[in-house]
């Protein structure tokens, strides 16, 4: 499943369209206003995806207040459909609902997913994405207690192939790549309780941990970031597969962990 186009990342943020304006504007994302069961969304198209910006305790979070990535919709022309042959493969699901713009969506059982919220969604419509300041979603950090055990499912069930495995000493994780199509599947396994992973286990489980978007020049953006007052969390730095990297505190994304980063070397 993880193999197909990913529709839309969805972040819940205690600030919903300042988060969107925000991050449309110092990226030069496209925006589309998409119709939702209980009001409008904000969704900003990023490379062939998007995200998808939701208050606190909306329909489509199913009503979950916490800040922070919610849910992927992985494409499907055919949610239901799609449905049925993942229920052929053993794999759980809920009723059909609505989406946005009036589509249908499926939702997953998460707990066969590894703690990850994902729904059935067709393709959104959204403008064509151009922007020059980011090329596209790079990957989702998904934290784990066993990096063994997850790759029981994401490689073994999945199929989805290994790519790298490694340990960041500066962020205390150890850390597996996986391609899936699209955005890449990136394992986090914490190497100390009191690790920024580790804690975020023990508060909210296992599940999706932060979204990452591929920049074109990383030193740029840092840049239109401070200059916007955007706190980080660190400097410019090499992570795991060798990509250059920031965060940006949550602090400065109404609760969402996001990263960026950049594949070539430090421009210093």
């Amino acid at each position: 499943m993880f193999s197909e186009a990913l529709s839309y990342v969805a972040i819940v943020a205690r600030e919903p369209e300042q988060t969107a304006r925000r991050l449309s504007d110092l990226f030069e994302l496209p925006r589309a206003d998409l119709r939702a069961a209980d009001g409008s969304v904000a969704a900003l198209a990023v490379g062939r995806s998007a995200l998808v910006v939701l208050p606190p305790g909306h329909a489509l979070a199913g009503g979950r207040a916490q800040p922070g990535v919610d849910h992927i919709g992985i494409g499907a022309a055919d949610p239901e459909a799609a449905a049925r042959a993942a229920s052929a493969r053993g794999f759980a699901h809920g009723a059909p609902t609505a989406g946005l713009d009036g589509a249908g969506i499926v939702p997953l059982a998460p707990e066969q997913l590894q703690g990850v919220r994902a729904v059935l969604a067709p393709p959104l419509r959204l403008p064509a994405a151009a922007s020059a300041r980011v090329s596209r979603i790079d990957h989702l950090g998904i934290a784990v207690r066993s990096i063994d055990d997850a790759l029981r499912f994401y490689r073994d069930q999945l199929g989805l192939s290994l790519a790298s495995r490694e340990t960041v000493v500066t962020e205390e994780v150890h850390a597996a790549m996986l391609p899936a199509g699209g955005p890449k599947i990136e394992l986090l396994e914490p190497t100390s309780s009191d690790s920024v992973v580790g804690r975020f286990l023990e508060k909210r489980g296992e599940g999706l941990h932060h979204v990452a978007l591929n920049v074109p020049d990383l030193d740029a953006a840092v840049a239109r970031l401070r200059e916007s007052g955007v706190r980080l969390l660190n400097e410019p730095r090499r992570g795991a597969g060798g990509h250059v990297y920031v965060f940006v505190h949550p602090a400065s994304a109404s609760g969402v962990l996001l990263e960026l980063i950049q594949d070539e070397e430090i421009h210093h």
